[in-house]
């Protein structure tokens, strides 16, 4: 089933919308004489976006003209599995099944289809559809509560919602530290993250699309020490309570006697860190004896195999937990590399052949098969670099790109194989996904998008995804045919402002020129360059007019040539620039006739 139109009588700003989600039809509703007409578009080429993706649309507006808005109404009428709609938001509905076209209304007045439309029928129940929703922005819901929307018919994947789900997600395995510090508590959403990335990367259909784009070089794997940090903060808090009641604390942090950067020294130091996990994981932190395990194993035999001896010191003790962090942790020893450095990693790609490290394979089988021992017993962190010479994070561009592409991933593909209920979405939007990202990316997102989209297709039988665009970037406006843009403005009645569809004069907007979907397409009336630079040539234009006096400098810093030109020959003529800017623009004319003698000798 396709999503093809929707038309908002009014919600929030809006006020009158029609939004074309499927451009194989035009589609016009006369609120007036309440005719819905519905025609073959002729314009519109199949298979245009690939076999994966029927169809592409994009909202172009002002900051608050409403494109969210409109998300919003998608998700809230039209949600699957949702009952519970808002019936006050009256929208109209057009939606293809089996190939044939139908609406749904819940509007207050009867409407019709006009006589000289395409066939379309009536339905008395309302649609439902499955949503994939991620937002550029940062912004919790502070109304929103955190469900398993995986069984509700949407994933919403923004930074805002997944920071609360994934934190409940954690403590729906692990309540015992909900005390724990804010760190701690954000880093479960990094663990997450870092999770869906790595399982998104060792699929052989995602390397070959990414690798041009940003695929890390190696995984970078360290001991998790946030169990020394939550029990270093409870201590700190009793230490401060008892020395209020004139006491001294006598309370003392096992010290770590491992020696780095061996590469025994350094699992020693991984497992001092998981056996304080363990003992935050008690909750006895307070009594010495839960340290009886750490000085246990400090006080253990040697025989110069560390993972060997965690392994059969482990055995001694009856407790699946510490039985379960000793096996991940030997079986992580035979896939992780060290090199005398003071962290473990894995490469990603072979160098030799090009292609994925069985390492991040087994390192991915590992991470799904131990999901629970490694979010709750908290026994290593993974994070991506590009060099192992300065093993710092990606960049925050990087990063939000991997986690746009493997949160899809997640929804798609691992989700519905760990919850054999799930509901796969098929209509993505995405709401101002490029932000952050270098114009160059951005250039590039829509073809990032539609080419991940019809990779991961899981079969031509599968039903085609549809996404929606919001946008403010004109390099991505030039990637979408105009039949697929719907343009929102923000107009004024009175005292009231309100948002509604605007038709612009542009021929196409797909391969258009960027200055001109500038001007245009984004309601830029006020020029293409800065506003601070608008104003100060605005002043030195006035000031020279009023022959105040303007020091050439000003006039040489403007890059554009012909706004540079002009200021100076009205320099020219002033009492006391005269000399000065003549000089100066013999000096752009010379520029000017080098660069031609030199296009001449080329050729």
């Amino acid at each position: 089933m396709n999503l093809c139109y929707l038309y908002i009588k009014e919600y929030k700003k809006l006020k009158d919308v029609s939004f074309s989600v499927d451009n194989r039809y035009t589609y016009s509703y006369d609120s007036k004489t309440k005719l819905l007409k519905i025609c073959t578009n002729d314009a519109c080429i199949n298979g245009f976006w690939g076999t994966g993706i029927s169809s592409l649309a994009c909202l172009v507006g002002e900051n608050g003209a409403g494109k969210t808005s409109i998300l919003e109404v998608m998700i809230r009428q039209l949600i699957n599995g949702y009952a519970d709609f808002d019936n006050a938001i009256q929208v109209i509905v057009v939606y293809e099944d089996q190939c044939e076209l139908h609406y749904w209304s819940n509007m207050l007045e009867e409407l019709s289809v006009s006589k000289d439309s395409i066939s379309c029928q009536k339905d008395k129940s309302r649609p439902h559809f499955s949503f994939f929703y991620y937002s550029g922005h940062f912004a919790i819901d502070q109304n929103a509560t955190p469900t398993n929307t995986e069984l509700n018919g949407v994933c919403i994947a923004s930074d805002g919602h997944l920071l609360v789900k994934d934190y409940q997600d954690y403590l729906n395995d692990d309540n015992f530290h909900m005390n724990n510090s804010l760190r701690d508590c954000l880093n479960k959403q990094l663990v997450q993250n870092n999770q869906r990335i790595c399982t998104m990367l060792s699929d052989k259909r995602i390397y070959q699309l990414m690798k041009d784009y940003i695929i890390p070089e190696y995984i970078i794997i360290r001991p998790n020490t946030c169990g020394e940090e939550s029990i270093q903060i409870k201590y700190n808090i009793e230490q401060k309570s008892i020395a209020e009641k004139g006491g001294q604390s006598t309370i003392e942090l096992p010290p770590n006697n491992s020696e780095r950067p061996s590469k025994d020294g350094l699992w020693f130091d991984f497992i001092y860190h998981n056996l304080l996990n363990y003992t935050d994981n008690s909750g006895e932190y307070k009594n010495p004896s839960a340290y009886q395990t750490l000085t246990d194993w400090f006080g253990a035999k040697k025989t110069g195999n560390t993972i060997n001896d965690f392994l059969s010191f482990s055995r001694k003790y009856n407790d699946n937990d510490l039985t379960n962090i000793a096996d991940v942790l030997n079986e992580l020893s035979y896939i992780v590399k060290c090199d005398n450095r003071d962290f473990f990693y894995i490469p990603v790609v072979d160098k030799e052949s090009g292609n994925i490290n069985q390492g991040l394979f087994k390192l991915n089988e590992l991470l799904n098969k131990s999901s629970r021992t490694f979010l709750t017993a908290r026994v290593f962190d993974i994070s991506y670099s590009r060099d192992l010479y300065y093993p710092t994070q990606l960049s925050s561009g990087e990063l939000k790109l991997l986690n746009l592409f493997s949160r899809i991933y997640d929804c798609c593909i691992t989700c519905p194989k760990r919850i054999g209920n799930a509901t796969i979405p098929h209509v993505f939007l995405l709401d101002e996904a490029e932000m952050g990202f270098h114009p160059e990316w951005q250039r590039s997102f829509v073809k990032m998008v539609v080419c991940f989209m019809n990779a991961i297709q899981v079969s031509p039988h599968t039903l085609q995804n549809q996404i929606v665009i919001t946008t403010h970037n004109p390099l991505s406006l030039s990637d979408i045919p105009s039949s697929c843009v719907t343009f929102l403005k923000k107009q004024k009645d009175k005292d009231k402002e309100y948002s509604t569809n605007y038709n612009l004069d542009i021929r196409e907007t797909f391969g258009a020129n960027v200055f001109d979907l500038f001007r245009n397409s984004f309601f830029m009336k006020n020029g293409l360059i800065g506003e601070f630079a608008k104003e100060k040539i605005h002043d030195i234009n006035s000031r020279l007019d009023e022959d105040k006096g303007v020091d050439i400098k000003e006039i040489e810093m403007i890059g554009d040539d012909r706004i540079r030109m002009y200021l100076l020959e009205k320099k020219s003529k002033t009492k006391d620039g005269n000399k000065e800017a003549l000089l100066q623009i013999k000096k752009e004319y010379q520029k000017k006739i080098k660069e031609l003698d030199r296009k001449i000798s080329n050729e």
